[in-house]
């Protein structure tokens, strides 16, 4: 009698603690970044079979990839439940579901809903690999040589650009500047700061006091990124960079023709402020006192929130670094291709203002 009664007891205990396993992984569903989610569905008018994969990018996001098509995509999901994410897709074609079993041994059921796919296969949990990654971070790219822009158009994109930051999941709560590139960087003469991109070097802007308008009338010194060069190499050196900032004309002998505020810095103040302003209005209302950007930062900036600073680039394409002004860091030469929701708003603008 005893060792019956003592088996109930174990049987229950043990369904107790399936349940708390159950709860508490719940609660961690889907935090995994190594996990691909995918599912077979059937689209509804043209019985076309359509895979959809589903990816953890971070905490906030999730990467969807639709296979038939190859269009690939970045959302954050609605939490509909403690253990269920619901992602939109594009086109007001439905949505995909991605809801963690009840139980600790359930694992994640992907499903689609709406009118245009049905679900007809069992969710895959495939690891995401480095082919994958690959395919998913391939940004597409305008093509810059049939677009031409005045200064009016570069104007108009900078600034929607930085309204639609200000209101992205970079941008909400922070503060957006619109700045030149590197706005510490200094030099006695002149001298062209750069960046690296994956697809090349990139062109800032001109650094430096100029005592005339054009560059070949100034007699240096001159420097490329505070390294001194001769003046052939400084005034050729623009006609060998890959790429460069929205707005400089390469090839000009205007000084003013290499000052480009196609630039912006993304950052989170401990007092919670919010807004978009220009990096004069920044310098005057914020910087100046305390001195230097960099005390201003250690002292004004929530180093736990995350900070950017964004390059528009006229190859169509936006580059970022992340924690950008931290630490005291803030001349970065590696930046990165931005995700893809920058990439698509950049591009919408191109087009848009573009001639």
């Amino acid at each position: 009698m005893m060792k019956r009664y003592f088996f109930f007891i174990l049987a229950f205990f043990c369904f107790l603690l399936g349940l708390v396993a159950g709860a508490w992984r719940r609660t961690t569903a889907f935090s995994s970044t190594q996990v691909v989610y995918r599912i077979e569905t059937q689209k509804l008018k043209t019985s076309q079979q359509v895979f959809f994969e589903v990816h953890r990018l971070d905490k906030d996001v999730f990467q969807i990839k639709n296979e038939a098509t190859g269009e690939v995509f970045q959302a954050s999901p609605q939490i509909t439940g403690k253990a269920s994410l619901r992602i939109e897709l594009p086109g007001k074609e439905g949505a995909l579901v991605l809801t963690q079993g009840f139980l600790p041994w359930q694992k994640a059921k992907l499903t689609v809903q709406g009118n245009t796919y049905r679900t007809v296969g069992e969710t895959q949990l495939l690891k995401a690999n480095e082919d994958w990654a690959k395919v998913s971070q391939a940004q597409p790219k305008v093509e810059m040589k049939n677009i031409s822009l005045t200064d009016d158009a570069i104007r108009q994109i900078n600034q929607h650009f930085a309204n639609w930051l200000a209101t992205s999941r970079y941008g909400k709560g922070a503060m957006v500047i619109q700045t030149p590139l590197n706005v510490t960087a200094s030099s006695q003469g002149l001298s062209w700061t750069t960046v690296t991109t994956p697809d090349g070097t990139l062109l800032g802007r001109l650094v430096g006091t100029p005592v005339a308008d054009s560059l070949s009338a100034n007699q240096g010194p001159f420097a490329i990124d505070q390294q001194t060069v001769d003046r052939d190499r400084f005034e050729t050196y623009p006609s060998t960079v890959d790429l460069a900032a929205l707005g400089l004309v390469l090839g000009s002998d205007a000084v003013n023709d290499y000052q480009s505020t196609s630039v912006f810095r993304v950052y989170h103040t401990r007092s919670k402020e919010h807004g978009i302003l220009t990096q004069e209005q920044e310098f005057a209302q914020k910087v100046s006192a305390y001195g230097s950007y960099q005390d201003y930062y250690s002292q004004q900036v929530d180093a736990n929130q995350a900070s950017y600073q964004m390059v528009l680039a006229d190859n169509g394409v936006v580059y970022e670094v992340s924690n950008y002004g931290l630490e005291g860091k803030f001349d970065f030469a590696q930046y990165k291709e931005a995700p893809s929701d920058i990439q698509k708003e950049y591009q919408k603008l191109l087009n848009q203002f573009g001639q």
